[in-house]
This record gives C-alpha cells, sequence and structure tokens, in this order.
C-alpha cells in the first residue's frame, strides 16, 4: 500500500513538473490550468480571510498586552516629566527604564491591579452581553457574513458558468 502511495505521488510530482516546464520537447499536458489555479487561490484566500474573522471574537487576551503597554506608557510620562531637562537622549532613556523597572519592582500590585483596570476597561468597549447573558465581541466594520455571502455567489456564479 505505502509503496503504490509514493509511486502514485512521484508521478504526480513528475507530471506537476512537466506543467510547469519551459522545455519545448516536455509535452504539456497540465491537468491544472493558470485560470483554475488562480480561481482556487482565490477561494483558499477568501476562506482563510472568512476563518481569520470568525476567529478573532475568540482570542481577546491581546487586551492584556495593550494594556500593559497603557501603564507603561503612563508610568513613563510621569517619571520623565520628573527627569531633569539637562540628561542627553541615550542617558535620559537609559534611566527612564531603570526608573521604570525600579517603580515597577517596588510597586508590582499596583501595577498589575491598574493593568487589570485598563483591560476590563478596554474588554467593555469592545464586547457587549448579549440577551443569552453571554459576552459578545463587537467586530466593527467586519461583517464576516458578508464574507460568505460573497464566497457563496462566487461558487453559485462558477457552478452555472460551468458547460
Amino acid at each position: 500500500m505505502k509503496a503504490s502511495a509514493t509511486r502514485a505521488a512521484i508521478r504526480f510530482l513528475a507530471h506537476m513538473r512537466s506543467c510547469f516546464s519551459v522545455d519545448a520537447r516536455i509535452p504539456q499536458g497540465c491537468w491544472i490550468t493558470a485560470d483554475t489555479a488562480l480561481h482556487w487561490g482565490l477561494i483558499i484566500a477568501a476562506a482563510a480571510l472568512v476563518m481569520w474573522i470568525r476567529l478573532l471574537p475568540l482570542s481577546p487576551g491581546i487586551l492584556d498586552d495593550v494594556a500593559t503597554l497603557v501603564v507603561w506608557q503612563r508610568r513613563a510620562s510621569v517619571v520623565a516629566a520628573s527627569l531633569p531637562p539637562e540628561i542627553s537622549a541615550r542617558s535620559r532613556a537609559t534611566e527612564l527604564r531603570r526608573l521604570l523597572d525600579q517603580w515597577r519592582q517596588h510597586h508590582l500590585d499596583e501595577f498589575n491591579a491598574e493593568r487589570k483596570q485598563v483591560a476590563a476597561r478596554l474588554r467593555s468597549e469592545l464586547s457587549y452581553a448579549g440577551a443569552d447573558g453571554v459576552q459578545h465581541i463587537i467586530l466593527g466594520d467586519y461583517d464576516s457574513y458578508h464574507w460568505l455571502r460573497m464566497a457563496r455567489n462566487y461558487l453559485r456564479m462558477e457552478l452555472h458558468a460551468m458547460p
């Protein structure tokens, strides 16, 4: 069984090599035309886009990272304002980073509480409670069903156009 599958794969690869060969001596008997490959490529791209849009609401964990950055920026602006203005740019960046790390070590509970508060605010701005009581992510301008309808219409047009 394994040997026959291997032979079939080798025959297929040899055939595919002949499809894209530029040597005029090799017969061009390709099963897959460029038009067919383009259509399938577009269908696969549309399906990948639909999957990405449909899976987007399942990953709000990125908001924790965004909240961390927001807290760091707030704290950095406060600390940067307290630095003397005559420090060079390179020393300023190094000193700012050192002071931020020092603040975080001494105020870890405050940092985590502020990060959780910012993440909760971001989640509340980007979600709503449905009639079923479950939190749903607001997709904004992304209408995933629009892409599904376009893919359905494309497939219907292609099926009707086939002889």
